[in-house]
Parts: structure tokens; C-alpha cells; sequence
């Protein structure tokens, strides 16, 4: 025992150097150790032109070998693969992936195998127009009742994206409104639905939209005469005595519609020549009686022909 106390005690602090000598050594040569490995750096565009749009598929990041001493530190979420895209024009570019294309790579660290050394986009012109928005409609409303006219607020939007798709698109769909059990007219507030991801709407999400949600109608038809405007005197002929008219009014009510009350009003104007024959456009009042019951939903013919008098004659 005194013997292994005096071999471990003899020459103490040359040893305890020697010991911190070896330690210092030992962590100098392990931190000079080369680590290998793989990292997914992300691409990242700079000077994208305004008027341009990348149109096909590319990979959003490409794995690279790195090569570090093993006393760096290396920020991976850091990195990024920027593609300066200030030349570019419409078609088909291909661009060289280099060690100078990474961002934020620190000293001491270096690059090896890049997955792929070249990136290739296409490029389109941007192009913006105005459609028309289509609500989405699902379901029936209640029995009894039907969907009247739908309203959209605002009716277009401005859409954006690649010339070969927007010039494809015709309007833009919204998410659905189910009108189904519905009894009466109601808005709704609703999202945009555009199928193709690349195309942007400009100014607004969202549109509002009215359901006029109505009894159902029943149609009746009838003719009726023909005469000229009460204040009209130049209006020599009237080639229709009478036009037929279809009016609708709510099923609810049983009350006979008096066709006799019905008449369809031409008038000429101030601006049409002495002498000549046009087509009018005959104006049917809806009677006082039947104001908030009766409905104007078509005339035949749409137009009649009427003959101007000639103050000559």
C-alpha cells in the first residue's frame, strides 16, 4: 500500500501537468475531427420580375453534403439556396446550384455532393382580368317554395396568374350555400373557391351573397290589345292588334286575374323620322289591383311594328 502511494505521489505536479497536457492535446485533435452530413437547404428566389410567374413544378429545397470541423457550429434552419432571378425572361431557364448560391454559411464549414447542380423553371407572363363570380348552390328549399333570383356583392372579382390559365378561366365559384328547408330570402357571407392554387384573387376573399328564396308561381297567359301611349299622336299604323303576355302570381292565391285590366302601350318618341316604320318595345303596366301580386314574365312578340305619321299628309 505505501508503495503505490509513493509511486503515485512521486513527482506529483509533473504529472498532473503531463495529465492536462494530454487533456488539452485530446480535445484539440477531437475538434479537428471532420463531420460529414446531408442537409436540406431550402431555395429561396430573390428579383423575381413583377410581370413573370414560375408555372412548372420545381424542388423546394435540395439536400447538399456538408463537410464540418467538429468544434463548428452549424446552424441548419440558417441556410438557405438563393436563385437570383433578375434575367429572367418567358420560357425555359436553367440554373446553375453552387456553394455560392448557399446563404449564411459559416467559415470553416464546406460544401460537397449537391443532389442536383441545376434548377429548371419555366416562366410565363403574368396576366389580371375580371370574371364573373357563380355561387354555389346546394339543396331545395321548403315545399311550396322556390329559388328566385341570386344576387352577388361584388358580381366580379380581379383574378391574377400564368396567361395560359387565366385565359381559361370564364368566373370564379364560391363555397357552397345550402338553401335546403329554406322559406325565405336570406344572405350569406362566402369564400372564393378557385380550383387551380396558382391563380390569386386581387382584392377580395369573400363575396356576399342574396338567395331570394319565393313562393312558388303559377303562370297564366293571355293576350291583350295593343294601343298607343295616351300622350302619343304620331303613330299612324300598329301592325299587332294585341301581343300575348305571361304573367305569374304566388300560388297562394286563388283570386281570378282579370286579363281585361292589361294593356300594352307603344310610343314612338321625338327622335324617330315622320314617315317611317320601327320596332317598339310595348310597355305593359302591371294594374294597381295587381301591384304586389302579379309578376311580368314575358311578351310575344317582344317588339311590334309601328308606322310614324307624316305631318305632311
Amino acid at each position: 500500500m505505501n508503495l503505490l502511494k509513493k509511486i503515485f505521489l512521486n513527482n506529483l505536479p509533473l504529472k498532473l501537468f503531463a495529465l492536462v497536457l494530454a487533456f488539452l492535446l485530446w480535445f484539440q485533435t477531437s475538434g479537428q475531427k471532420e463531420v460529414q452530413t446531408t442537409v436540406a437547404i431550402p431555395i429561396e428566389f430573390t428579383n423575381m420580375p413583377r410581370d413573370l410567374e414560375i408555372t412548372n413544378e420545381y424542388p423546394k429545397s435540395v439536400n447538399v453534403l456538408i463537410t464540418k470541423e467538429g468544434a463548428v457550429r452549424l446552424d441548419e434552419n440558417a441556410l438557405s439556396l438563393v436563385v437570383d432571378l433578375r434575367n429572367a425572361q418567358p420560357g425555359i431557364a436553367v440554373l446553375p446550384l453552387t456553394e455560392d448560391n448557399i446563404k449564411n454559411l459559416p467559415s470553416g464549414i464546406s460544401t460537397g455532393d449537391f443532389e442536383q447542380r441545376r434548377l429548371r423553371l419555366q416562366f410565363e407572363r403574368t396576366r389580371r382580368k375580371l370574371v364573373q363570380v357563380n355561387p354555389g348552390i346546394l339543396g331545395q328549399p321548403a315545399e311550396g317554395f322556390r329559388t328566385g333570383e341570386i344576387q352577388v356583392y361584388p358580381g366580379e372579382v380581379l383574378i391574377s396568374g400564368p396567361q395560359s390559365k387565366i385565359e381559361r378561366i370564364t368566373s370564379a365559384g364560391t363555397e357552397t350555400i345550402d338553401i335546403s328547408g329554406k322559406n325565405q330570402t336570406f344572405t350569406q357571407t362566402v369564400h372564393l373557391d378557385l380550383d387551380d392554387i396558382s391563380i390569386r384573387i386581387e382584392e377580395t376573399e369573400s363575396v356576399d351573397v342574396v338567395v331570394y328564396i319565393e313562393e312558388e308561381r303559377d303562370e297564366i297567359k293571355f293576350r291583350v290589345p295593343v294601343r298607343p301611349a295616351a300622350e302619343e299622336d304620331r303613330i299612324a299604323l300598329i301592325n299587332y292588334r294585341t301581343v300575348e303576355i305571361t304573367i305569374s302570381k304566388p300560388s297562394s292565391h286563388e283570386e281570378r286575374i282579370d286579363p281585361d285590366l292589361f294593356r300594352a302601350y307603344v310610343s314612338v318618341g321625338n327622335d324617330q323620322p315622320e314617315g317611317g316604320v320601327v320596332e317598339i318595345v310595348p310597355d305593359i303596366p302591371i294594374p294597381d289591383e295587381y301591384m304586389e301580386i302579379v309578376r311580368l314574365e314575358a311578351v310575344r312578340p317582344e317588339k311590334v311594328r309601328v308606322t310614324i305619321r307624316n305631318s305632311s299628309l
